[in-house]
């Protein structure tokens, strides 16, 4: 009888396991649950009303974990969501940001094309747009600038660069950081100009837009 009731025993703790098991990094299990796609994500913080599921399998994120609209709903740190809701990437330049769908950058509007070119929209993993406020300097340089930047004529000035960064004719949206010193550079089909950090300098992280600093380490 002991033996019997040792081997009941045995196999609850299996199912609790595999249980256990099909959730994926980063998640718990609960009770109930509503699908991943209604859950706080980073376009969503709040999630979306839906129904509550209850089985075995009902899988949430952990705090401070959010699902990752972009990347099959895993669980992201909140942190990696950008300010506008959307996954920080760090395979987007300076001044841009990842969205779920974007057209061909050479068909994203520029100083020497405002309004853009009507093209098929791309869903890929992490196609890139300008950030509010700025636009590709030209089909032939697709580097986001400020609006400002471009003036009459759609002759655009050069990039303004910030403290401990020099101006470059051709830059790579990948560059080393204090979190990856030797960094390699991202595949990218063309060359753009825009700002690089100074020697001795590397970006505070992996994003575009974080400032050229001194590592302490």
């Amino acid at each position: 009888m002991f033996i019997f009731v040792l081997i009941i025993l045995l196999i609850i703790d299996s199912i609790q396991l595999v249980t256990a098991q099909d959730c994926g990094p980063n998640e718990i299990k609960v009770d109930c649950a509503s699908s991943s796609s209604c859950q706080p994500s980073c376009r969503k913080p709040n999630g979306v009303l839906c129904p509550r599921i209850c089985d075995l399998n009902s899988c949430v994120c952990k705090d401070g974990f959010v699902r990752d609209d972009e990347h099959d709903l895993e669980c992201i740190e909140q942190t990696q969501c950008n300010t506008d809701n959307t996954r920080l990437s760090s395979q987007c330049g300076l001044n841009e940001v990842a969205i779920d769908c974007a057209p061909l950058q050479t068909c994203q509007p520029s100083c020497d094309n405002p309004d853009g070119t009507i093209c098929p929209r791309i869903c890929s993993r992490n196609p890139c747009i300008c950030k509010d406020g700025f636009i590709r300097h030209s089909k032939n340089n697709l580097t986001c600038i400020e609006k400002t930047q471009c003036e009459e004529g759609n002759v655009t000035k050069a990039p303004m660069c910030s403290e401990n960064e020099e101006y470059s004719n051709c830059t790579n949206p990948c560059q080393p950081s204090c979190e990856e010193p030797n960094r390699e550079p991202c595949e990218t089909l063309r060359c753009s100009e825009g700002c690089v950090c100074s020697q001795d300098y590397l970006r505070t992280t992996n994003d575009m837009s974080s400032p050229c600093i001194k590592c302490t380490n």
